[in-house]
């Protein structure tokens, strides 16, 4: 029953690979949509209405859009507050952080008419944009995070053991081209198995298309050599013949994606949790500049 349930999760593992290549990120697409209308917005109210930043609107409009950073924080405090957590709804809760990350900005951007004076106003200002791009970058790993990790791991043992590679006991669909085999478990190796080194790791990210090519490429090459001498000692036909070279290229083919959305998926979980040591210290110091940005507004 377990060897039939591995072959069934196999032959699934080609429909998990391919809906992940095709899926989009429509939240996230919409998400940067919303910000460039509001940001265009801003400007078009800005330039055609007559205030400033330190009169009634302008100084309202940048009281509610700092409040609404500082409940942002409140998301960070509560992932970290044990009554906080027990309090709020993190899911409603994180949705809220979206929202006010975009309100915010927008209402102080709508405060400052775009127009930058003092040096507190400059530092509280580019602190703001330095959070925002850092949630948009934050957004953007969240969303390619794959919450299914473990069964595309599964899958790639699945797909493995059907395609005879994992273990000793089953026949190898590429035992007459053995040089595959090699080219395959190399190819795993080199991407699955983490490299000393933060930014190793990063370079290994990067050229993961370009070793994923190279492999496929090269693992065809051998795959064509030897189907072909296979088909001359067993007179295959070239119908047979290309029938056999295209299946070897589709199962060389769905191999390499599972490993290498495996290698994305655990990737992208690694950045996202790089990305939360830059991303709370920034909240904190905007927090801070734009503390020390309205003091400096009531002294002076």
């Amino acid at each position: 029953m377990s060897q039939q349930q591995a072959v069934l999760r196999a032959q699934a593992t080609g429909s998990l690979i391919a809906s992940g290549r095709k899926r989009r990120n429509p939240s996230l697409r919409n998400f940067l949509l919303v910000c460039a209308l509001l940001g265009t917005a801003s400007w078009w109210f800005a330039i055609n209405y007559d205030y400033k930043p330190g009169s009634d609107l302008g100084y309202n409009l940048g009281l509610v859009g700092g409040v609404a950073m500082l409940f942002t924080l409140l998301y960070t405090a509560a992932k970290r507050i044990r009554f906080l957590y027990a309090w709020i709804n993190m899911k409603q809760w994180f949705y809220a952080h979206m929202v006010l990350g975009i309100v915010g900005p927008v209402l102080i951007l709508l405060h400052s008419k775009f127009i930058l004076q003092s040096i507190n106003g400059q530092l509280a200002f580019w602190s703001m944009w330095l959070v925002f791009f850092s949630g948009i970058t934050g957004r953007y790993l969240h969303t390619k995070i794959c919450h299914d990790l473990q069964s595309r791991r599964a899958a790639l043992l699945a797909l493995k053991q059907k395609m005879g590679i994992s273990t000793e006991d089953v026949r190898s669909k590429f035992h007459f081209a053995p040089l595959i085999n090699e080219h395959l478990d190399q190819f795993e190796a080199s991407v699955l198995i983490p490299s000393k080194g933060l930014w190793l790791n990063l370079w290994h990210f990067l050229t993961l298309p370009f070793r994923f090519e190279r492999t496929y490429l090269s693992a065809c090459r051998h795959l064509k050599r030897a189907i072909k001498k296979r088909a001359q000692k067993r007179g295959w036909d070239s119908r047979k013949t290309r029938k056999r070279l295209a299946y070897g290229k589709k199962i060389t083919r769905t191999y390499l994606e599972a490993v290498r959305s495996v290698a994305r998926s655990s990737a992208y979980a690694q950045l996202f949790s790089l990305w939360h040591l830059v991303h709370i210290p920034l909240l904190f110091w905007l927090a801070i500049s734009g503390a020390f940005h309205v003091l400096a507004v009531h002294m002076y």
